[in-house]
């Protein structure tokens, strides 16, 4: 988990989490996300780079 990333009702397994990320309501498994991430729902495997934003 990179500084300044939230975490909130999520869980992470084996993932790579970059810095000032949101991540809420999620179950992620073998994934890599960016900086500045945005994602809200329940996805199972994601790789996502910079300033992306994703809300099911």
């Amino acid at each position: 988990m990179g500084a300044g990333t939230v975490v909130s009702n999520t869980l992470v397994r084996n993932t790579i989490v970059q810095r000032n990320s949101y991540l809420e309501h999620l179950n992620l498994e073998n994934s890599m996300i960016g900086n500045h991430v945005d994602i809200q729902g329940d996805v199972a495997e994601l790789n996502v780079g910079d300033f992306a934003s994703f809300t099911k």
